[in-house]
Formats: structure tokens, C-alpha cells, sequence
């Protein structure tokens, strides 16, 4: 009978899957630190030097800061403009994930002298983690959200934003990872630095990183003394051979140690936050950090 067909089909597919699952367990050897996405597109050695796979029940604060406007006097979003909290309801780890959410609360509330509904998410390494150049690589699912008023990002900021005797933008920032709601199947990588009018590497920005927004991506930045390298899902969409303006020479400004950002915010200008249209709370999950170095 029909019935009889699929029980034995079925009987048989779990007996080669039986099979196959105990070979590849055979064959398979026991398996090191993890390696960089699509290792073997990405020239020399590495060694790993920060990891977090966030299967715990709380932020690791051995290796994050949460970052608040109480204590940064940072704010996010404009014309709308929110705070951003140490709150188990905009930061949180819970199923393997690092949560960050930007909600509204309802209800105003002052910060740091900003009188705001909104809160928002995020974490920093900085005074735990920094590194020159090498690779770094997040995992991570954003906000299904199809219209504007949200904006996420995966970054870089100095430690030492002076070192080279000059401020932002000229200090730089790598921002390998930046999403606007309103352009819901991209990701746009962004290097702020002062570039010199002899630049004839490529333009600062490309809106042609694609992404699943309905699902997990992976985000890689390949840092030399020579390039940025910006990898979306194993894929290269964005480098640039930069050239600074004076004073600076190259490898200035991206020659200094950096330290990661994770941020889950509302947009701003053209993506600003509208009422009404802008689902919300919405919340960037993290499934993992890892950072590698040459050697």
C-alpha cells in the first residue's frame, strides 16, 4: 500500500542517515579554535584572540561594557531621540544569542538632561579588548523591518582617538557592518577617515553587500597595514586601499588599536524613526564575535 511504501522509504532514509551520521563522526577529526568564514579565500595564518559565542545566561563583562548615555552622554536617532540603557530589556544573552533592543517605553523619562521614550542597545570592548589590524567577524541576525527608522552596526572606534594628533573623522572608524532600515536587503560598509584628493582606491561606501534579512549573516572585516577588506557571507563586496590626507600617512589612521561596537539603534535623517511605521521593540541578535590576528 501507499502507507506501506512511505513507512518503508522512511525506515530506510533513517537507516543511510544512521550510517552517514557515524561515518562523517569516523572521519571527522576533533575539530580546534574556530577559524575565519570562508578561511581558505583569506592569505597567511592566524591565531584567535577573542571569542564570544554567548551561550551563557549574562553578558561576559570580562569582555563588554554595556554602553549608557548616563555615563557617555551619547544619545542615538534624530529627530527622535533615545537613550541608550544597561537594561535586561535592550541588553540581554539567552539562546546562544546576544540580544540588543531598541524599544519605546511609553512613558518619558530624563537622561542625562535628554527627555526621551526611547531606549536602545549597546556593548563595547572598550578597556577589555582592542587589536591592530587582523580579522574580525560577527554572526548576526537584524530586524526584519522593511521601513525606515531603525539603524544597527558592527564598528571600530580607536582607543586613543588622538594618537595620530588628529580627531574624528580624520582619527578613523570602520564601520564593517552598518544597516538603515530603509534599505532592508543591504548592509553598508563605511571608513571614515580623511581621504587625500589623490585617492584613486575606491569611494568611502558601496550599496552592494546584499543580506538575508530573514535570517543569520556573517560580517568580516580583513584589516592590513595595506587594505580593508569587507567580506558579507564569505563574499567581498567593499575594500579600500586608503590615502590619507595630510598630516597623515598611510597606514595612519588605521594603524592603532581599535576596539568593537555592537549597537542596535533608531535612524536618523532620511531613516528616521516614524510613528506609527516603525516596528517596535525591535532587537539584533548576536550569535558570535570572534577576532583573529596575523602571525
Amino acid at each position: 500500500s501507499r502507507s506501506q511504501f512511505h513507512k518503508m522509504n522512511k525506515s530506510l532514509y533513517l537507516y543511510l542517515a544512521f550510517c552517514i551520521s557515524i561515518s562523517i563522526s569516523i572521519a571527522s577529526p576533533i575539530s580546534g579554535p574556530p577559524q575565519p568564514h570562508h578561511r581558505e579565500r583569506i592569505p597567511g595564518n592566524f591565531t584567535l584572540t577573542f571569542q564570544d559565542e554567548f551561550d551563557g545566561t549574562s553578558l561576559n563583562t570580562s569582555k563588554w561594557v554595556v554602553m549608557t548615555t548616563a555615563g557617555s552622554g551619547f544619545t542615538m536617532g534624530y529627530p527622535y531621540i533615545g537613550c541608550y540603557v544597561n537594561s535586561a530589556n535592550n541588553v540581554h544573552v539567552t539562546g546562544g544569542n546576544l540580544h540588543l533592543t531598541v524599544r519605546d517605553e511609553g512613558t518619558n523619562f530624563s537622561c542625562s538632561g535628554v527627555t526621551t521614550q526611547f531606549t536602545a542597545g549597546e556593548v563595547h570592548s572598550l578597556g577589555k579588548f582592542s587589536q591592530t589590524y587582523g580579522v574580525f567577524e560577527v554572526n548576526a541576525s537584524i530586524p526584519n523591518v522593511r521601513t525606515p527608522g531603525l539603524q544597527e552596526a558592527f564598528w571600530l572606534w580607536p582607543v586613543n582617538q588622538t594618537q595620530d594628533g588628529v580627531i574624528w573623522p580624520a582619527a578613523g572608524e570602520i564601520d564593517f557592518a552598518e544597516f538603515y532600515s530603509q534599505y532592508p536587503d543591504i548592509v553598508v560598509p563605511y571608513l571614515h577617515y580623511n581621504l587625500s584628493s589623490l585617492n584613486q582606491n575606491l569611494t568611502n561606501y558601496y550599496y552592494n553587500c546584499t543580506i538575508n534579512l530573514s535570517g543569520y549573516n556573517v560580517y568580516q572585516l580583513v584589516w592590513t597595514p595595506n587594505r580593508l577588506t569587507i567580506n558579507v557571507n564569505g563574499y567581498t563586496c567593499f575594500y579600500d586601499d586608503w590615502n590619507p590626507s595630510p598630516p597623515l600617512q598611510k597606514p595612519q589612521p588605521f594603524s592603532k588599536p581599535f576596539f568593537l561596537v555592537l549597537t542596535q539603534a533608531l535612524g536618523l535623517g532620511a531613516n528616521a524613526y516614524q510613528p506609527g511605521n516603525t516596528s517596535l521593540p525591535a532587537t539584533t541578535k548576536v550569535d558570535y564575535v570572534r577576532t583573529w590576528q596575523f602571525v
